[in-house]
């Protein structure tokens, strides 16, 4: 579903709602590995030192706060949302350039879409907002999470589809039989990074920071040069 916007500069996003297990520390540990980059924006109901922070303006709990991208009045630009739980280890500019409304193909249940990464297109913004403003907080908080919401209303492109092998799932891609994570229904990888991938995805336990792997950097350390 392709969107254009005259002129637009697409901004890296990422989303932290006070409450919850990721800190400000989280933030800055992502930001590293954009290595300046990009321009990255925290949407944020706390202060992320070092970096520009918006604020949040609901009440919309945990990861339904990142329903706030949708917001039109909030960037005029296009954005590039990523879940703070991900490890970027290659460079992703090509990914920048499109202007389709995209998210990632869940890597357990492919035929949905899934919002740990998302690019939104600003001319897409306002009819989903729109519609994510006449639900009540109770009807918002009533689905599983924000993707189950965000699938009820718009149809997503898949980056997977647009990038192959280059935005990976760790747990689905990576994580060996020996290794936390694996799955041996959902896990087919030999405990190697995949040379094509540019991004990976966490999406729940472990946490990237967690692991002792040569291409994920502990929370206060420098992030490797790629």
């Amino acid at each position: 579903m392709a969107f254009f916007y005259e002129g637009n500069k697409v901004k890296i996003v990422t989303v932290l709602r006070s409450g919850g297990e990721y800190t400000a520390e989280h933030v800055r540990w992502f930001d590293k590995q954009l290595h300046s980059r990009y321009e990255h924006i925290c949407l944020t109901d706390m202060k992320v030192e070092g970096l520009r922070n918006l604020a949040l303006k609901t009440d919309w709990p945990g990861w339904f706060a990142k329903l706030e991208l949708f917001d039109p009045d909030l960037l005029k630009d296009d954005i590039f949302y990523i879940d703070l739980d991900t490890v970027v280890v290659g460079n992703f500019d090509h990914m920048l350039k499109d202007h389709s409304l995209a998210a990632l193909r869940d890597f357990y249940f492919p035929e949905y879409a899934a919002s740990g990464i998302m690019r939104i297109p600003h001319a897409a913004k306002p009819a989903i907002w729109q519609a994510l403003r006449l639900m009540s907080k109770d009807e918002l908080i009533n689905y599983k999470g924000d993707g189950e919401l965000l699938r009820n209303i718009v149809g997503f492109d898949f980056l997977q589809e647009q990038y192959p092998d280059e935005i990976i799932s760790y747990k689905a891609h990576i994580a060996g039989s020996r290794m936390a994570g694996y799955s041996p229904r959902f896990s087919h990888g030999n405990g190697a990074l995949p040379a094509a991938a540019k991004i990976v995805c966490f999406h729940g336990r472990p946490r990237p920071w967690s692991l002792s792997l040569p291409w994920i950097a502990p929370l206060a350390s420098p992030i490797p040069r790629l």
